[in-house]
């Protein structure tokens, strides 16, 4: 009988052992886990002449007082790279880094960086260098590899789970990145689709635009089989019926235009493809006294013309005078009215003078592209 008590004792001693075994593996791993989850979910990225420097785990990562350091760093072991910031009043941030690794004070100025408008992360930059925090699992951050032509134009780059990716577009042979815009979750699959400006350094034209697409597990692709046209207005991710689409404005400009109408193109994604359902085209025309377009004046022998009227009303005729910029397709214009002290500078596509009086002198109003003129 003692005997069996002694088996049984044993036994329930093993047990216990192995079950303490792995309720402490299991700790472990979690805690593995965990940590393995944390060190992602604060990755960050230096990237600097066009190298990164690795900086992750990112275990420095302050904001205080317009000052921001991030980066990885351990003063004990004397390891890792980092960057320091300071706000500056007029915009920007003056930025370093430690350059040399380990080194627990950051010396080596990188410049005034602008923080990025448009990036799943928080990021600031300027020509090659690239600074990140703040960056999420498996989402990636899109930059441009700004290059001359010798070394091929610019190039799209991604940063998504400490690789860098660079991302050329089947058609972009005359045109080149130079800007990222807004993401959004055009077909509805759970990751974003972004907006890339592309462009080819004239001023003929305003940028195109291409929709890059990133499809999970690494795997990028563009949207579009070619650049959209772009407008001089931009694009604009809008919603409407529950749909995203994306907006592109245009507002008539470039070398020779005379143009005076916008106009506004909606594009949908459908079947994986960007698809324009519709285009708008300005109609509305301010009434006038006398004005010019931008062809009245180009069409004038010295593409110069001006207009002698009382603008204010005030008994002493007052001079609109116009030159047609050819370079950019507008009108620059000086209005030299007699209750004023100084000229009004104006550039516009139409210039006009309101039909409509103004107060106890039943003064007249300029109009630029449709709107008052304040002075």
């Amino acid at each position: 009988m003692y005997q069996n008590d002694n088996r049984l004792g044993q036994y329930a001693l093993s047990m216990l052992t192995l079950i303490a075994f792995f309720v402490w593996t299991e700790t472990a791993l979690a805690e593995d886990r965990m940590a393995t989850e944390e060190i992602r979910t604060s990755e960050c990225m230096l990237r600097i002449d066009g190298v990164i420097y690795d900086a992750n785990p990112c275990n420095l990562d302050e904001v205080a007082e317009g000052v921001i350091r991030f980066g990885h760093f351990d003063e004990d072991k004397a390891e890792g790279f980092w960057a320091y910031l300071i706000e500056r009043e007029r915009g920007g941030f003056d930025a370093y880094w430690n350059e040399e690794y380990g080194a627990s004070h950051a010396h080596t100025r990188l410049g005034v960086l602008t923080k990025s408008e448009f990036s799943s992360a928080d990021c600031y930059s300027r020509d090659k260098t690239v600074l990140c925090r703040n960056i999420q699992p498996d989402v990636p951050v899109y930059y441009i590899d700004y290059r001359n032509a010798d070394a091929g134009n610019n190039a799209l780059m991604a940063y998504l789970n400490g690789v860098e990716y660079e991302l050329p577009h089947p058609n972009w042979e005359y045109v080149y990145p130079y800007s990222v815009d807004d993401s959004a979750d055009f077909d509805g699959d759970g990751q974003l689709e972004t907006i890339i400006r592309v462009g080819h350094g004239g001023n003929c034209c305003p940028a195109d635009i291409s929709i890059v697409s990133y499809r999970g597990d690494g795997f990028f692709n563009y949207l579009d089989e070619a650049p959209i046209p772009g407008g001089w207005g931009g694009p604009e991710i809008v919603e409407e019926q529950g749909q995203k689409l994306i907006r592109i404005y245009d507002i008539p400009a470039g070398a020779g235009s005379t143009d005076w109408q916008r106009s506004q193109r909606d594009y949908v994604i459908h079947n994986g493809r960007p698809e324009e359902v519709v285009e708008r085209i300005e109609v509305g025309v301010p009434t006038a006294i006398l004005g010019f377009t931008q062809e009245d004046i180009r069409n004038t022998d010295n593409q110069e013309a001006s207009i002698d009227f009382d603008i204010d009303n005030d008994g002493a005729l007052d001079e609109l005078y116009c030159t047609y910029w050819e370079r950019w397709g507008v009108l620059n214009c000086e209005a030299n009215i007699s209750s004023l002290t100084d000229p009004l500078e104006l550039q516009c596509r139409q210039v006009s003078i309101s039909p409509i009086v103004y107060g106890p002198m039943q003064s007249h109003r300029l109009i630029c592209d449709g709107k008052l003129v304040d002075y």
